[in-house]
């Protein structure tokens, strides 16, 4: 997010004035998802890795305009600074030696960038959609003069998982030469395979409701099983707000379609949910914009067919919950790349697969990358969830092959963030000895 009253020239004037008074001493964390008001993907468990690690003496620095993740980070002795204090943002981007986001620089402050800080983009999925390019019915005034334009040109190094990913990154413009890859695997990765009582991502609670943290640590007080479904956002609902592009209406969109029957039939969800002893968890894309009246009213509707369905705030971090899952629904989500690492099914629901497509271009065969079985009606999908539950093997070899591609070596998933950290100390020339 860019503050507000730092892109005036005389600040960047004052900026290269403390740049030379002091040498770079923060790995700043300026988180462009939602504009910084979120506390979660990899630029979280990458945060949390070095704060509690040796890495704390590169010291890792969160700036959010959020008052409560920075509060809530401060209380456990983490380093966060509240973007809306302009002079503590100026000294922290002027001393920064390492920027790290993980939607491009053009969702963060560029005085890092202009002083000479190294930037990494975390990034945060493999992509299965265009992403890095304008959609297919953009105007030409978007074509010419959007951020997708530039993107490629602004970040020092850019995360990706496998050499066959770094060519889906160049495909979409966000890398433009393999000089700028960094391969290893993501944090949040990292963090699904470690689980939540690993020391390297105390502090995980950050960013999660107290609601969500008792589904979490209390599995066994509500249900057998814990399902996931993550639609991802459709442009048809993305409308402006300010200067940021939100999907306000996907609440609204998602409520209709849900008590209508178009995505779920509620009456037979509700009986599958009873059947199965599970809870559904449903988590839309964090584009959602924060409209809790809209959110209110769809678990209101919901209760009163099933107390089984659990609405989430789309900015709350869902990695822990994952982590406790047994089934992941999504249809063209990046998150089924992550979940791939745990071996779990993965059941695909493109309800809308050619009105999307038509709009949203797909870098890959869906039918052939995709890790697990394709529903077309709910009736279908239903069945395959059933059959999921009770035998998790299930699409098992499918799921294998294609984690082979997108992670050539799965010892980087492994030690993730301790290779980034190496690239980190490498960039600000201080000398970490390696473990």
């Amino acid at each position: 997010m860019r503050a507000k009253g730092l892109t005036h020239p005389l600040v960047l004037v004052v900026s290269l004035i403390l740049k030379a008074l002091q040498n770079p001493k923060y790995v700043t964390f300026a988180c462009g998802s939602q504009w910084g008001n979120r506390f979660e993907g990899n630029m979280k468990y990458l945060f949390l890795y070095m704060s509690n690690t040796r890495w704390k003496d590169l010291n890792p620095m969160w700036i959010t305009p959020s008052e409560d993740i920075c509060k809530s980070l401060r209380g456990r002795k983490y380093n966060a600074v509240l973007s809306k204090y302009k002079i503590d943002t100026l000294r922290v981007y002027s001393q920064t030696g390492v920027l790290i986001t993980d939607s491009g620089l053009d969702s963060v402050n560029y005085i890092p960038k202009l002083l000479k800080a190294s930037v990494i983009d975390l990034w945060h999925g493999i992509p299965l959609k265009g992403v890095g390019r304008p959609p297919r019915d953009c105007s030409l005034k978007t074509l010419l003069f959007s951020p997708w334009m530039h993107k490629s040109c602004t970040e020092d190094y850019v995360l990706v998982t496998s050499k066959y990913v770094l060519n889906l990154f160049k495909k979409t413009g966000l890398v433009s030469y393999s000089s700028q890859a960094i391969i290893s695997g993501y944090p949040r990765v990292e963090f699904l395979l470690k689980g939540i009582n690993t020391k390297e991502f105390r502090g995980w609670e950050v960013g999660i409701s107290g609601k969500v943290i008792d589904y979490i640590l209390n599995k066994k007080d509500y249900a057998s099983n814990y399902i996931v479904y993550m639609p991802t956002y459709r442009d048809k609902y993305l409308f402006n707000k300010g200067s940021h592009r939100v999907c306000q209406n996907i609440i609204v969109h998602i409520e209709k379609e849900l008590i209508d029957g178009k995505i779920f039939n509620m009456e037979c969800l509700a009986k599958f949910l009873e059947k199965t002893d599970a809870y559904l968890f449903i988590k839309t894309h964090y584009f959602t914009h924060r409209d809790t009246e809209s959110l209110n009213k769809l678990r209101s509707a919901l209760k009163k067919i099933t107390d089984k369905i659990v609405v989430l705030n789309p900015w709350e971090d869902i990695y822990p919950l994952l982590v406790l899952s047994d089934v992941l629904i999504t249809d063209y989500s990046s998150v089924m790349f992550d979940y791939i690492v745990l071996d779990r099914p993965i059941v695909l629901y493109p309800y809308d697969f050619e009105e999307y497509t038509s709009k949203r271009r797909l870098l890959l065969d869906y039918k052939s990358i995709v890790p697990g079985p394709i529903c077309k009606s709910y009736t279908e999908l239903y069945s395959i969830l059933e059959e999921s539950i009770q035998d998790p093997n299930i699409g098992k070899d499918k799921r294998k092959s294609i984690f082979k591609i997108l992670y050539n070596d799965p010892k980087i998933l492994e030690n993730a963030c301790e290779r980034i950290c190496l690239k980190i100390s490498e960039l600000m020339k201080i000398e970490m000895p390696r473990v």
